[in-house]
């Protein structure tokens, strides 16, 4: 996908950006994806998916920290994948993904990403080879992953690659 027209339809955001995408839920890990975001004040939180309560809290959270956070609900298939586009990682940061799509998502459209090392997020991501893997909980972990892709885009370039091949050759519809 291109970010052309995720630019075009949300043209206020910043350039450096670290997407979420998926329930704004109690289970998903968020307050401490807000927690790890002030450590890179530099970079924007985009929440994408419906709220299922806890948007608020969130925002009040990212308020009192100084995180540029913006929630951006549920978005149209085009702008979902175009989204991708404009991110330089995908955080999910969950108590408990059965599997994670949204990680196959990104590494389709060549996002990195960070994730919990929980049901089967190992499955969709190879440690350090197509993204960074951290224990559920560990806001501190979670910062430290999430920055050492934002410092470091090559690298994180190059996880994505890898990512985008391994959907292609391993998760195709065949």
């Amino acid at each position: 996908p291109t970010g052309a027209r995720f630019r075009k339809t949300f043209p206020q955001l910043g350039e450096r950006l670290v997407l979420y995408a998926g329930r704004l839920a109690t289970n998903k890990g968020l307050p401490d994806l807000v927690s790890a975001a002030a450590s890179f004040p530099e970079a924007e939180l985009l929440l994408v998916g419906q709220d299922m309560g806890v948007g608020k809290a969130l925002e009040a959270q990212a308020g009192a920290a100084g995180v540029s956070l913006h929630r951006l609900g549920h978005l149209s298939d085009e702008l979902y994948r175009s989204a991708f586009a404009v991110a330089e990682v995908l955080a999910l940061p969950s108590e408990y993904e059965a599997f994670g799509i949204v990680l196959l998502e990104a590494a389709a459209a060549g996002l990195p990403a960070v994730a919990t090392r929980v049901g089967g997020v190992p499955e969709a991501i190879i440690e350090g080879e197509t993204g960074l893997l951290v224990e559920y909980g560990d806001a501190a972990a979670l910062a430290a992953a999430l920055a050492q892709l934002l410092d470091d885009p090559a690298g994180a370039r190059e996880l994505g690659r890898k990512g985008r091949e391994r959907a292609r050759n391993e998760f195709s519809w065949d």
